[in-house]
């Protein structure tokens, strides 16, 4: 069989193989190509396709891989400005927690000094007792000498000794110098373990600062490389959407005001939907309480009525027993009027609530004044003034100025100070962040300066400053008014 090559071009790179001379029709062939590989039908005519060619990426699959890499940048961006928080918040721990051992060791150390003096000046006044009762009796100075310098001076073989000398007085000096020099040894005990304390929470301030410094050191670099990153992304999205930077940056900044919108109103829902839980788990509890106090006030005027029947039959047996189930039955009757009087109080009495604003908007409002006067300050690790503060630690320098006292880490100013709903903030109330949305994951804190505004000190390498709220989806549901 004679094969001839006739190429025949019906497009791009399109090869047909024709059989001449065979005796069987074109169009037979045609239907055997549709059945059988088209792969296997060029090899048999020893024809090779070329390979193929990668289709160009769309410019609109571009612009959409480019945003991706621009969410994933914040999100790296978010991860490393979080890291940065809470290695400064374990810090601030660190450090309260030595300031703390300091104080309960110096404590403990006069104490015990206190203690080591009323001894000795007890041992002294023995003394001079027990020289003026040998000169008195004309004893010789040197046998009591023996006596004093004894480190067994206050054991009960002594004591029975110098009594026998002394008498009674001598027995109450010496029984005072005992107690006296127990204590003292308890106190020293009790001053070692401080001083111990102290060296540990020192050495944990030590390694904590050095891990915290080492991680903050990464996380800043981090969130610098993000932010590099991040503009090489918005430049290369300009030039795909054929627009200038700024054009690129200003969609850029309305995208992320949307999405912070977006967060802020799943934070609000969340918040509302928590304050709607916790109104009905208050209005069931003053609920079951004024059950318990109806119950309380029937099974009191129960006890009344048959108390009142007993003092009845009673007094008509006995007329001056009449008189005291009288007294008796008036006294029960006063109990169930104030234990009704007590039901309807409660009844009438309504929910707990936090302190007014009027009166508590003095001190946050003498706070936030306090702390725009700190503004262009350095943040500084566990730093509480004058020259420069952590976050938590302006809250704390700032209360101490205006002669309050409060807790130095934000976990404990959120878990003893937080009042209000955060929906009901007013300038001066503290605002709280937290890793997981509890209490122990508060690691940042800062001062509502109102308008949607924020004056907080941010993290190492920054300076006190008012910013718009940020990381809304991070804001505990309350906020401390002062």
């Amino acid at each position: 069989m004679v094969l001839e090559l006739r190429k025949l071009t019906l497009g791009e790179d399109v090869l047909i193989c024709e059989t001449l001379g065979t005796g069987i029709s074109l169009k037979t062939w045609q239907k055997r190509l549709m059945v059988g590989a088209v792969l296997a039908v060029f090899s048999w005519c020893g024809v090779v396709l070329p390979p193929a060619t990668a289709v160009p990426e769309s410019k609109s699959d571009k612009i959409a891989k480019l945003e991706s890499q621009i969410a994933q940048n914040r999100v790296k961006a978010e991860k490393a400005a979080l890291a940065v928080d809470q290695t400064a918040a374990a810090y601030a721990q660190a450090f309260d927690e030595l300031q703390a051992a300091e104080t309960s060791a110096k404590a403990a150390i006069s104490k015990a000094k206190e203690a080591a003096l009323a001894a000795e000046s007890a041992k002294a006044k023995l003394g001079l007792l027990a020289v003026a009762k040998y000169r008195q009796e004309h004893h010789n100075l040197a046998d009591f000498e023996t006596i004093t310098e004894t480190d067994a001076f206050h054991t009960q073989a002594l004591k029975q000794e110098v009594n026998n000398i002394l008498g009674a007085k001598a027995d109450a000096q010496v029984q005072s110098l005992t107690a006296l020099k127990n204590v003292a040894e308890v106190l020293q005990e009790k001053a070692n373990q401080a001083v111990q304390g102290k060296k540990l929470a020192a050495k944990n301030l030590e390694e904590t600062e050095k891990k915290a410094r080492a991680r903050a050191q990464k996380a800043v670099k981090d969130l610098e490389k993000a932010s590099a990153q991040r503009e090489q992304i918005i430049a290369e999205l300009a030039r795909a959407r054929e627009i200038s930077l700024a054009q690129e940056r200003e969609r850029q900044a309305k995208a992320e005001a949307a999405r912070q919108a977006a967060l802020a109103a799943a934070a609000e829902k969340k918040r509302q939907e928590e304050a709607a839980r916790a109104a009905r788990e208050a209005e069931r509890k003053k609920a079951q309480e004024l059950h318990e106090a109806q119950i309380r006030a029937q099974r009191q005027a129960e006890a009344a009525r048959k108390a009142q029947e007993a003092a009845a039959a009673k007094a008509r047996a006995d007329a001056q027993e009449r008189i005291r189930a009288q007294q008796a039955a008036q006294l029960a009757q006063d109990r169930a009027v104030s234990a009704a009087k007590q039901a309807e109080e409660i009844e009438k009495k309504p929910a707990s609530i936090a302190p007014s604003a009027a009166a508590s908007q003095g001190v946050g409002s003498a706070l936030l004044s306090w702390a725009y006067g700190k503004v262009g300050l350095p943040y500084i690790w566990g730093g509480s003034g004058p020259n420069g503060y952590d976050c938590s630690g302006l809250i704390y320098a700032g209360m101490r100025d205006l002669g309050f006292s409060i807790a130095r880490v934000a976990s404990g100013q959120y878990s003893s100070l937080a009042n209000i709903s955060y929906a009901e903030r007013q300038p001066g109330d503290l605002i709280f962040f937290s890793s997981d949305g509890t209490a122990a994951g508060v690691y940042h804190v800062g001062i509502y300066a109102g308008d949607g505004k924020l004056l907080h000190a941010p993290r190492p390498g920054q300076t006190i400053t008012v910013v718009p709220l940020y990381s809304v989806n991070k804001i505990m549901p309350y906020v401390a008014r002062l």
